[in-house]
């Protein structure tokens, strides 16, 4: 996985920085790093001059143009907001059997920024996780609730959940829908619950994908009649629904009739050619796999400060 082969050279950047540090993770303002100074897959637009030749920043034909230059980087976007959910589901999965209680987690605002957008050229850093830093707490039977938070925060996953594609403020618009920025989200109250059905062993992360699929499509769906609704403004509508198609066809790349895909899953569980096989036949244990990546993801930290 990448996370323990990016570590090494986290640590170096994590000790150069003086203030870079957990007590600033906890802190309620967001850190933001550019894109050249952080070590995560974060993604700089390569279409910078497509907008510093714009002049006129609001005119609604050059949006267009401009999210269709963007077409590969929205999918990438929407891909990684699946493969960082998938991967979220896995860390958490089945916590409550190895804590020895009940798991509770929450969605709280992200603390981290790998990557920055540029008012001048009209692009916006924009976080793929769907949630970038979440809350996670165990209560066990006749014992003080143990925050597992911290833990999590310093995690190198932890670092992958704040990389940012750097994408037309635009986009970034449509991901406020998405994530509930604007207002409450039944996708992210959707998708909150999966996680903490996966958290109680109550369902697998493959079923937790199958459902977080459904939300999606769910999503696309509503939005989309609300744009071919907006009659007003129809070529800001344009921008969107291109928008919304570019990151339909990210978001279900891994998915077949609404489930994971046996070729995605082998690719993110990383199963050997003869373990692939057995998992499309239907006869591999994919727990194991579940606990390896949970553990590597959990044990891949960066370093104390100070």
């Amino acid at each position: 996985m990448f996370i323990r082969a990016a570590l090494s050279s986290l640590r170096e950047f994590v000790r150069s920085q003086s203030q870079y540090s957990l007590v600033a993770y906890l802190s309620s303002a967001r850190r933001i790093y550019p894109y050249k100074k952080n070590l995560t897959s974060s993604l700089e637009s390569p279409l910078r001059q497509l907008a510093e030749n714009n002049k006129e920043p609001q005119d609604t034909t050059f949006t267009l143009k401009f999210v269709h230059a963007h077409a590969a980087l929205i999918k990438e976007h929407a891909i990684r907001r699946t493969d960082l959910f998938f991967c979220q589901l896995v860390s958490i999965h089945n916590l409550s059997e190895k804590y020895q209680g009940h798991v509770t987690i929450k969605k709280q605002p992200a603390r981290l920024q790998h990557g920055n957008g540029s008012a001048k050229l009209l692009t916006h850093a924009c976080h793929s996780a769907l949630f970038p830093h979440i809350n996670i707490v165990v209560k066990q039977p006749g014992k003080t609730a143990k925050n597992l938070t911290r833990q999590y925060i310093r995690t190198h996953f932890y670092q992958q959940l704040n990389s940012t594609v750097e994408l037309p403020r635009i986009v970034n618009s449509f991901d406020c829908q998405l994530e509930g920025r604007v207002k409450p989200s039944f996708l992210v109250v959707s998708c909150l619950n999966i996680l903490n059905r996966a958290a109680n062993n109550e369902i697998d992360p493959r079923v937790g994908m199958h459902l977080f699929y459904q939300c999606m499509q769910q999503f696309f769906s509503s939005l989309q009649s609300r744009y071919l609704a907006a009659r007003h403004a129809k070529d800001k509508a344009a921008a969107k629904l291109a928008i919304l198609s570019y990151q339909q066809q990210g978001t279900f790349a891994g998915a077949k009739e609404l489930t994971i895909a046996d070729e995605y899953a082998s690719l993110l569980l990383r199963l050997t050619p003869e373990e692939k096989l057995r998992l499309q036949q239907g006869d591999l244990e994919l727990a194991p796999h579940y606990r390896q990546i949970q553990d590597e993801i959990w044990n891949a930290r960066i370093p104390r400060i100070g």
